[in-house]
Order: structure tokens, then C-alpha cells, then sequence
């Protein structure tokens, strides 16, 4: 229930924060941008986007085969990845809401160990991030040292996310490149440092952690071929990510050279950090910020960023029906192992 209010509490504010955005724009002229892009060239960013999925789940699917052996279907993991990216961009964290729903999935459909799905997970996912964080400190500083006016909050803010970002990644780099068997990892240290083992759930699953942290530097330390191919394809991922934003704009009528591109992507992807569901509103108040600081036109902004929310929301709609098929399949099962009991229990009511 609390959860429910949070999230209700954060899609609110998201909506007066998108209100703002569009408040001094004029709707028609956005419509008539947003008119320039055909069902065609909507297709071929829907098609790029894809590709840059297939990629993600290449990589998760080498580091599950490197601690496994284990080699799971490209169709159920393909499933397990757009869940998790449905949900991760319908809730308020960004970057790991769907986690839990892609191991889950994983481990039902494909059969693969809990811990194992667990720890192949937040190895993907660290690296994915990193190569994003990469682009972000990249377009970040591209922005601040070219000839455009900011703020001194503005450049603050900025460096700010990146500092906090670098710094996130920086500890649990070097909690997990020199633990040592029975240190503490990057998990278990923020159990600690946050008084998280406080709570019992948490700490009824500590142990686990544990072992989940051990194969994750196990990882890190050991497949070092592996590791190259996984941080390779995390970077080719995030490429064809940031290819797809600049044909959407493209498409729009917009000509972005490769320090514009990377600076839009780098504020984008500040803007998803803030707890609010798909980043509403937020996004476009970035994106309507540094197109206009680009002198590109703030409505082109505004603009661009619904039609990325019109492709995200393709695959979300996706994942979402892949999570329906799945519960109602999970829950199929579980009718039919419990048949025998629920027929006793019916003929014991009715006297048969």
C-alpha cells in the first residue's frame, strides 16, 4: 500500500512537471513536427531499438553461459529482457524496477538457477550502465564546454549527477575488482552502511547476497575473455541507443552533429535518475532545456522527446503483454497442480 502512494505521489508530480513542459508551447506546431515523422521511419526506430535489445540480450546471454554453462532460449530470455525494460521504464526506478521481474521469469521459463540468474543480471546490468555513464560524462562535458550559456546551478546540477553516478560505480567496481573471500561487497556494504539488515526480509536474505556477491567478483576476476565480449557489446548497445534518438530527431527535420547527440543523450539519461515513473515530465524539461540552450528550438525538444515516449511505450505495451501471458500461465499451472485438492474440497462442500 505504501508503494502505491509513493508511486501515485511521484506520477503526480510527473504530470504537473509535464504540464509545465508543454504549458508555453504551442500544441498544434508540436503535432505538426511530430507529423514529419512517417509509419516508416517509426518502424526503423522501433527496428533499432530492437537491435540495440538483441545486443543487451547477447551479453547476458554470454555472461549466463560463462558462470553456467547453461545456454536458456533466445525467446524466453528476449521476454524476461522486455519485461524488465517495461517495468523499469513504467516505474519510478529507472534503471532497476524490472530486475527482480527479469530473474523471476528467467528462472520459471528457462529453468536456471536463482543465484546464478541473480548475479548474470547485476553483472549485465552494471555494465550496460557503465557504458551509458561513459556517453553521459561524455555529453555532460560536451554541453558544459561548448559555446552555450548555463547557469552556474544549471552546470552544478550536471556535475552533481555525474559525480554522484561515478562515484556509485566507483565503489562497487572496487568493492567487487578486491574482495576477498568473507569481505563485505558492494550490496552487503550498503546493508550495512544504510542499516538495511534492520528490516527481517532483508536480512532473512543476506546470506544470499553474500553468495551472490562471490560469484559476481568470481566473475570479474576470472573471465577475463568473457568480461572483454560483455563490456564490447555493452558499448555497441548503448551505440545503436544513441543512433536511434539521432535518426528520431533526423526525422523530425533536425541535423545534430556528434557533440550535440551526445549531449542530449547525456542529459536524457540524468533526467531518468529522478524517482518519477518514465521520468514524466522531467524528460521533457531536459530535453526542452538543452535543445533550446543547442539553439535548436525547445518545441523541438518537447517534440523529439514524445516520440521517443512513443517507442518506449511500443515496448512497453510488449512487455506488459508477455508479463500478462506469463502470470496467467504461471497461474494455469498452479490450478492444475492443485486440481486433485480443489475437486476433494468442492465435493466435500457440495456432500458428492
Amino acid at each position: 500500500m505504501k508503494k502505491f502512494i509513493l508511486i501515485t505521489i511521484f506520477l503526480l508530480i510527473g504530470l504537473v512537471l509535464f504540464a509545465a513542459a508543454i504549458e508555453k508551447m504551442d500544441l498544434q506546431q508540436i503535432l505538426l513536427i511530430m507529423s514529419r515523422l512517417s509509419l516508416g521511419e517509426f518502424l526503423i526506430l522501433l527496428l533499432v531499438f530492437f537491435l540495440a535489445v538483441v545486443v543487451g540480450i547477447f551479453r547476458w546471454m554470454l555472461i549466463l553461459k560463462s558462470q553456467s554453462n547453461l545456454k536458456p532460449p533466445f525467446s524466453k530470455v528476449f521476454i524476461a529482457k522486455i519485461v524488465g525494460a517495461s517495468i523499469n521504464y513504467l516505474t519510478p526506478v529507472c534503471f532497476a524496477g524490472g530486475e527482480p521481474f527479469k530473474a523471476y521469469i528467467l528462472k520459471e521459463e528457462a529453468k536456471i538457477p536463482w543465484d546464478k540468474t541473480i548475479s548474470s543480471i547485476v553483472i549485465s546490468e552494471a555494465l550496460h550502465l557503465s557504458a551509458i555513464l561513459f556517453f553521459i560524462v561524455v555529453g555532460v562535458f560536451s554541453l558544459i564546454i561548448s559555446q552555450v550559456a548555463l547557469s552556474l546551478s544549471v552546470i552544478l546540477v550536471l556535475i552533481s549527477a555525474v559525480i554522484l553516478c561515478l562515484g556509485i560505480f566507483y565503489l562497487f567496481y572496487s568493492k567487487t575488482l578486491n574482495k576477498r573471500k568473507g569481505e563485505k561487497g558492494f550490496f552487503t556494504f550498503l546493508i550495512d552502511i544504510l542499516g538495511l539488515d534492520k528490516f527481517e526480509t532483508i536480512n532473512n536474505y543476506k546470506g544470499k547476497v553474500v553468495e551472490t556477491e562471490e560469484k559476481i567478483s568470481y566473475f570479474f576476476k576470472t573471465k577475463k575473455s568473457d568480461l572483454a565480449g560483455a563490456i564490447v557489446l555493452s558499448f555497441i548497445e548503448v551505440i545503436l541507443i544513441i543512433f536511434t534518438n539521432w535518426l528520431a530527431i533526423l526525422f523530425l527535420g533536425i541535423r545534430l552533429d556528434l557533440k550535440e547527440i551526445l549531449s542530449v543523450f547525456g542529459v536524457m539519461n540524468v533526467s531518468f535518475l529522478f524517482p518519477i515513473p518514465a521520468a514524466l515530465g522531467v524528460f521533457e524539461l531536459s530535453q526542452s532545456f538543452v535543445f533550446d540552450i543547442l539553439n535548436l528550438g525547445a518545441i523541438n525538444g518537447i517534440s523529439f522527446s514524445l516520440v521517443n515516449r512513443l517507442v518506449m511505450i511500443v515496448v512497453a505495451s510488449l512487455g506488459i503483454i508477455f508479463l500478462i501471458h506469463f502470470e496467467i500461465k504461471i497461474l494455469s499451472v498452479k490450478i492444475v497442480d492443485n486440481l486433485p485438492e480443489i475437486i476433494k474440497k468442492i465435493k466435500e462442500v457440495f456432500g458428492l
